[in-house]
């Protein structure tokens, strides 16, 4: 009996990681192959508005130091996207959507019709996509939402201001994009 039990734990920790290996990725990979060939990448925020590209670079600041987001990529990142070294270009686009309605009850994701937005309230989503460089065709792309909303004095849900739910939105579509480099390196 006891065989039988410890012969039972040992396949079901033997099939953990093939569990988690066959996860669905958050984004999209549009070319294996090349995704499979980055080892370097820059971040471009060249093409953002002033605001937009201030927050984006902040967020790298920010995530780039020792144990934040962007060090769980296996990947080395160039700082200069003009130095042709890297491997693959990261850019960003924001989207501003407008709350036209609000439904009763729980919402999965935070967007439009979620509780404690009211109608004409807006939030940001983020377009998060690698292309190789010279390439105007992406080799991944992910959207990140802004999940976390504040609580006002009176306990609600309150709106934050748009440059937090920009830098939310980036830093889940990062999140999403280093979870989905890690679900990719554990497939067989």
């Amino acid at each position: 009996m006891r065989l039988r039990s410890w012969m039972g734990l040992v396949l079901v920790c033997g099939a953990l990681p093939l569990k988690a290996a066959g996860k669905k990725l958050a984004g999209k990979v549009l070319d294996v192959a090349a995704f499979g060939q980055i080892r370097s990448y820059c971040i471009d925020t060249s093409r953002l508005p002033g605001w937009e590209a201030i927050d984006v670079r902040d967020l790298v600041k920010t995530e780039s130091k020792p144990r934040g987001l962007l060090s769980k990529l296996p990947w080395s990142r160039v700082h200069d996207c003009t130095a042709s070294g890297e491997d693959a270009v990261i850019r960003i686009k924001f989207r501003r959507l407008t709350v036209t309605a609000v439904q009763a009850g729980p919402v999965p994701m935070l967007g439009e019709g979620s509780p404690g937005l009211s109608p004409g309230s807006y939030q940001w989503r983020a377009l998060l996509r690698v292309f190789s460089p010279g390439s105007s065709r992406a080799i991944y792309e992910v959207e990140g939402n802004p999940l976390n909303y504040g609580l006002g004095e009176n306990g609600a849900p309150r709106e934050e201001p748009g440059h937090i739910l920009r830098r939310e939105a980036a830093y889940h579509a990062f999140w999403a994009l280093a979870a989905d480099v890690k679900r990719i390196s554990q497939r067989p």
